[in-house]
């Protein structure tokens, strides 16, 4: 309808959509768009209820607390983490556990001779890999403090490329998650990333894309 003045996100919020309504040419425009508004409401009040529920549930789930203990890793990577694994002995390493949340690197061969590029395996379970980059990305914002996550990040993104530092840091993640669970033990950001690391050889790297 022409109206370009929206500040934003603002055009969402209860406090500032007055302002957006009553730039709207009448009262039609005005009622379709409080329709959607009472959508929009009502979508908030059904996923904080949600959240409330789901973290009401985990307080039973010893891993979940301690899941949120890493850098950037919030209520619903740690539960979904949770729900998703449902036992951290059903991997046998990191490797598996990396493939199978789509950080593992595969070779395309044809007729036994390799094709010359790598990727990662697009196989396995995409939350887990989406879970990874959401905590990867929270840990590293500009905002946050000194922590491992970033520490990590940074080291390994002196020695290769931002991408491959990236999917370095998200394996590396969901690693501590998995040993956390597995030994019982508190997360150690020193274990993590020791504050006297230097940037080391990764242990799998990342391929280049297509």
């Amino acid at each position: 309808w022409g109206v370009l003045k929206l500040n934003g996100l603002k055009v969402f919020s209860k406090t500032w959509r007055q302002e957006y309504l009553e730039q709207l040419p009448g009262e039609e425009e005005r009622r379709m768009i409080l329709r959607i508004y009472a959508q929009h409401d009502h979508a908030i009040v059904q996923w904080k209820e949600t959240l409330g529920e789901i973290e009401r549930v985990g307080k039973d789930f010893w891993e979940v607390e301690q899941f949120q203990r890493i850098p950037g890793v919030g209520p619903i990577a740690a539960h979904v983490f949770s729900a998703i694994i449902e036992v951290p002995e059903r991997f046998a390493t990191k490797f598996k556990l990396w493939k199978y949340s789509q950080l593992g690197i595969t070779d395309r061969t044809s007729d036994n001779k390799p094709l010359g590029y790598q990727r990662l395996d697009r196989r396995g379970n995409r939350e887990l890999k989406n879970l990874s980059y959401h905590a990867w990305r929270t840990a590293c914002k500009s905002t946050t403090g000194p922590n491992a996550i970033k520490s990590f990040y940074q080291a390994s993104k002196g020695r290769t490329t931002v991408r491959h530092a990236r999917l370095n840091t998200q394996r590396k993640i969901l690693e501590a998650m998995w040993l956390v669970w597995r030994r019982r033990q508190p997360f150690d950001p020193n274990k993590f990333f020791p504050v006297t690391a230097t940037a080391s050889a990764p242990e799998v790297e990342a391929a280049p894309r297509r």
